[in-house]
């Protein structure tokens, strides 16, 4: 990549354009390895946090193309950015925890956070704190979308990786 080489506000102008264009197109390992490449030049120079959210996006690329390699280098560099994710899955069902998968699956059942808290024997804080976490991992914006979601109609394969 000619975009490693260089100054680094340089070098992540490049990254942000080959990122955006192959958001068209359909090429999905390329897409996850330009993404690396610029979470992990973003971590390095000091952004943190937006290097994670560009590695964890590969990652799920990665993961939905069967890319081992990409995902390989996308889970080093969240790690390297001080992630520590405790499934190499982040994004699709295969990332939640199983008391994340529990709660969305009530929800999705309809019951409401009070139900749900006074079944697991856990606070309704804690219900809409695993929720929260749902939504970002299987990518949706609610309770309405869990069902699909839930069942690999959304988000990101959650493959993982051999």
């Amino acid at each position: 990549m000619s975009a490693l080489v260089g100054p680094p506000s340089a070098a992540q102008a490049q990254l942000e354009e080959s990122v955006a264009l192959l958001e068209s197109a359909s090429d999905p390992v390329e897409l996850a390895s330009s993404l690396t490449a610029l979470g992990k030049l973003l971590s390095r120079s000091g952004d943190k946090e937006v290097g994670r959210e560009h590695l964890r996006r590969a990652l799920g690329i990665a993961q939905a193309a069967s890319a081992a390699r990409t995902m390989r280098k996308a889970h080093q560099g969240l790690l390297a950015a001080g992630a520590r994710p405790r499934r190499l899955s982040q994004t699709g069902p295969a990332s939640l925890t199983p008391r994340q998968r529990r709660v969305a699956a009530m929800a999705a059942e309809g019951l409401d956070s009070g139900a749900i808290a006074s079944r697991l024997g856990i606070t309704r804080r804690t219900v809409e704190f695993h929720l929260t976490h749902v939504y970002r991992k299987l990518q949706i914006s609610g309770r309405n979308d869990l069902g699909a979601a839930l069942s690999g109609g959304s988000g990101a394969p959650g493959l993982r990786m051999p």
